[in-house]
């Protein structure tokens, strides 16, 4: 509200106010106690509607800039950068209140021949309907991202080693499960790895991606192997 002794400016946001960029933000209104328009008002509250276009556009472009720095563009979900602050993040976390913390990866198998036989539209088709797929598995507060050509990474704060298995076994199976018009039945395989087992955010990566690279064949047919370290410290044990 803009007012003095004369007259006093009600300023509202009802369709427009301002156009920057060809959109527009939002109106200026001004209402006076008397009929007579005061000289000038309107230059002034067009140089007002201007400055606060200007900021919001401004405010706008800095949302659109930090998406794109944070997301996958193909997918939508979180970047590889994302996923690694999220990760150094909730391992501090759960190292400080020691709570659970696991980590699941997850590559597409065979995705090099999916875009042989279909073109890298198809296989593009296939990474974008499996990061919906997780995204829909995924419980708030966790974190999916897209960290390299065909591998995923799934976050799973407040969550154990058993209880990351079951999420991540249920989401192989509905990827085996879900159709992909002309390109047939797409499998998945996986590792999982707790900070119980493997502390640490590079223990966290290196055993989870350890467990599904290292018996990649037997992986593609039995789903999901635990972290290796974590076996051989279990089987160590008396």
């Amino acid at each position: 509200m803009l007012m003095n002794a004369e007259f006093w400016v009600l300023v509202a946001f009802l369709i427009f106010f301002g156009l920057f960029g060809r959109k527009l933000w939002g109106a200026l209104g001004a209402a006076y106690r008397e009929n007579l328009i005061p000289a000038g008002v309107e230059v002034r509250l067009e140089r007002f509607a201007s400055l606060v276009g200007l900021a919001i556009s401004n405010a706008d472009a800095w949302d659109r800039l930090e998406r794109q720095a944070s997301t996958d563009p193909l997918t939508g979900i979180a970047n590889r950068r994302t996923f690694h602050e999220r990760l150094t993040d909730e391992v501090a976390r759960a190292e400080r209140h020691g709570r659970h913390l696991s980590l699941a990866l997850m590559d597409l198998d065979h995705l090099k021949a999916v875009n042989d036989a279909h073109g890298h539209p198809g296989g593009d088709r296939v990474l974008v309907l499996f990061a919906q797929l997780l995204s829909a598995h995924s419980r708030e507060g966790e974190l999916v991202a897209r960290i390299g050509g065909e591998e995923f990474a799934w976050l799973m704060p407040e969550t154990d080693q058993d209880g990351a298995q079951a999420a991540a076994d249920r989401v192989r199976e509905a990827i085996e499960t879900t159709p992909f018009e002309n390109i047939g039945r797409v499998t998945l395989s996986a590792g999982v790895c707790s900070t119980e087992r493997a502390p640490g955010a590079d223990g966290l990566m290196v055993d989870a991606r350890s467990s599904h690279r290292c018996p990649r064949r037997s992986a593609r047919r039995r789903g999901l192997v635990s972290c290796p370290r974590a076996v051989q410290r279990r089987s160590a044990t008396p």
